[in-house]
């Protein structure tokens, strides 16, 4: 596999110019509760938050949320700050969710925060933990997101970029209830890099609970590589769901383990426009849907931009095919008719590198970032595209947090 070794002296040179980050501290010797935080935040700060359990939070601006440790801190429903749920019986059929809506030209960043599988009983009825983003636009880096809603992450009119993370149902025979879609989606973009996606998969089937697919998407738009979507199944007999069902819209996939939950379902169904490449498909039933292959540019990232260390883009496309990349601080949606899937780059975004794929269609770039502190906290994003012909192909976006 080819692999350019490329050096960014002029991300320092760009570092300088750019503002102080305000940093607020949430837990032992901070803030008590990462809500205190965005009650004081001005857009673009950064919340670093430590290890241990916060309650839910609404969050309307473009900020950063980041766990100080990716995986420690853990975010649920509190009663104590859902005053509406002292005294009114129908709480449990609209609270339980954070909930994320960042206005227009912002971006608000989460971070390595755990949402859990957790309930609380109010008056009778479950109020269930969840993730929802009802606007803007949302990145959700290394977070996990466990439910036993109607959906773990919910998306609304809003667009959202998945870098790793899982999100999805745990099936306990202590938890009995519920139907889960991993990521529910209506007139929505998303794009996602090593996510993994799982439906529900309850012990039996009963009234309001069956196996649920990992991913539903409606009138959305979905440009995958390198995740894997599982449809649920009971786990004792029965039934399973599809992998993914995509109804209107777009739907591009690539390098990725796609699968219902068993051999009497599919792995992705829809009317949506659907298009995938080098995918591998679980056991499906006889009568699902033929998906020919489609070039398609697939990427992956070897770990998170860090100063001083070097980080590796790796690529799939067509055997011999030329891959181009630019990289920004910021993420703009621009759609440019040369290109089949949505882009992201802004306007005069640097030129990060040129490649050649190999005969087996892979090609690979390393860049070392200057070891500035200046540059820590600040995200980092790659595009790519690459194709023969027009239009061209591109990637999900990539990058992250540099930390």
């Amino acid at each position: 596999m080819p692999r350019f070794a490329l050096t960014c002296p002029f991300l320092a040179v760009a570092a300088v110019g750019l503002p102080a980050q305000t940093l607020h501290l949430v837990g032992p010797g901070g803030l008590p509760q990462i809500r205190d935080a965005l009650a004081i935040a001005s857009p673009g700060d950064t919340i670093v938050v430590q290890p241990g359990t916060y309650a839910h939070f609404s969050a309307t601006i473009g900020v950063q949320i980041r766990a100080q440790t990716p995986g420690s801190v853990r975010v649920q429903w509190d009663q104590a700050f859902s005053p509406f749920c002292s005294s009114n019986p129908f709480c449990a059929s609209t609270e339980g969710a954070t909930q994320l809506a960042p206005i227009a030209g912002q971006t608000l960043t989460l971070v390595g925060l755990v949402f859990p599988p957790a309930t609380t009983q109010v008056f009778g009825g479950l109020v269930r933990n969840r993730l929802e983003v009802l606007g803007g636009r949302v990145v959700l880096e290394e977070c996990v997101v466990e439910s036993v809603a109607p959906h773990a992450l919910g998306v609304a009119s809003a667009t959202v970029h998945l870098l790793g993370g899982e999100y999805g149902s745990v099936a306990s025979s202590l938890v009995p209830f519920g139907t889960t879609v991993a990521l529910r989606a209506q007139d929505a973009t998303i794009t996602a890099v090593g996510t993994r996606f799982a439906g529900s998969s309850p012990w039996i089937v009963s009234s309001g609970n069956v196996p649920a697919e990992a991913i539903v998407l409606s009138n959305s738009s979905m440009v995958a590589s390198g995740i894997v979507a599982r449809g649920g199944r009971v786990v004792t007999s029965g039934p399973s769901a599809n992998g993914i069902r995509a109804d209107g819209g777009s739907l591009w996939l690539s390098d990725s383990q796609l699968q219902g939950g068993g051999s009497d379902s599919c792995a992705v169904v829809g009317s949506a426009t659907i298009a995938v490449a080098r995918c591998t498909f679980g056991p499906t039933a006889t009568n699902c849907p033929f998906l020919p292959s489609t070039p398609l540019l697939g990427v992956a990232l070897d770990a998170p931009p860090t100063p001083g260390q070097s980080f590796v883009l790796q690529w799939r496309t067509e055997p011999n095919s030329l891959v181009g990349a630019l990289w920004s601080f910021e993420l703009a949606s621009r759609p440019l008719p040369i290109f089949a899937q949505p882009w992201w780059a802004p306007a005069n975004s640097p030129t990060a590198g040129l490649f050649v794929a190999d005969a087996h269609g892979q090609a690979s770039g390393s860049w070392s970032l200057p070891n500035t502190q200046a540059l820590v906290g600040l995200p980092i994003w790659f595009h790519s595209f690459s194709g023969t012909s027009l239009p061209l192909s591109t990637a999900p976006v990539v990058g992250g947090v540099i930390r």
